[in-house]
Formats: structure tokens, C-alpha cells, sequence
């Protein structure tokens, strides 16, 4: 599951009027409303007994071939364990990405669903 809202989570947490602009405060929001927006599932999918489990990703874990590696062996292990892999930009450290989009990057959706297609083929 791809999810975004960890900065608009971590405004209304710190009861900032409106979203800041400047790359340090979204930075600051995100860490605050990550552990909010994981929270939220978590209680949600504990009602069905599903697991949840966070992945904070960056585009450079798909653009490094054994962190891209790693990841896919950590979400196959995930499924395999019946845990539902919840992933999100990590917003605390992706810098471009905040400053030239707001959510999810496609890039990062497109690798994600990629590499989600690739382990169905390969079951």
C-alpha cells in the first residue's frame, strides 16, 4: 500500500496554522505526522489482524541496485509474513521531492508498482 499525509498530519499535530513553505518545516511536519499517519493504520488494519509495517523510501532506493535489492527482499518478507508493507516518501530526508512536488512522487509510485509487478510474476 503506497499512503502520503504525513505533513499535512504533522501540521494539524503542531497546530500550524497553514502548511510552511520552507524545506525545513515540511521536513519537521513529516517527522511529526509519520508516526501519527502510521499510527492511524496500524489501530485500523489491528481491527482485521493485519500487521502493518512502515517503509520510508527515496527515489535512491530504487536508483541504488542493492538498496533496491534489500527493499524488495524486505517487502517479500513482509508478504510472505502476511504483514501489509505501508509505504511512504520519506519526506524528513527527500529534499527535492518537497521542494518541486507535494505527495508521492509518480517516479516513486511507478518503481514501487513496478517492482510489486515483477515479485507477482516471479510467485
Amino acid at each position: 500500500m503506497v499512503t502520503s499525509g504525513a505533513i499535512g498530519l504533522g501540521v494539524r499535530s503542531l497546530g500550524l496554522a497553514k502548511r510552511p513553505k520552507e524545506l525545513p518545516a515540511k521536513q519537521a511536519c513529516a517527522a511529526v505526522g509519520q508516526s501519527r499517519l502510521m499510527s492511524l493504520y496500524s489501530d485500523a488494519f489491528a481491527t482485521l489482524d493485519v500487521v502493518t509495517a512502515q517503509l520510508l523510501l527515496t527515489e535512491d532506493d530504487f536508483a541504488n541496485r542493492k538498496r533496491y535489492l534489500n527493499l524488495r527482499s524486505t517487502i517479500n518478507t513482509l508478504l510472505d509474513l502476511k504483514a501489509l508493507p505501508i509505504i511512504n516518501e520519506n519526506d524528513t530526508v527527500a529534499t527535492a521531492e518537497l521542494e518541486a512536488l507535494d505527495g508521492t512522487p509518480r517516479k516513486l509510485i511507478l518503481a514501487i508498482t513496478i517492482s510489486f509487478r515483477h515479485w507477482w510474476q516471479a510467485k
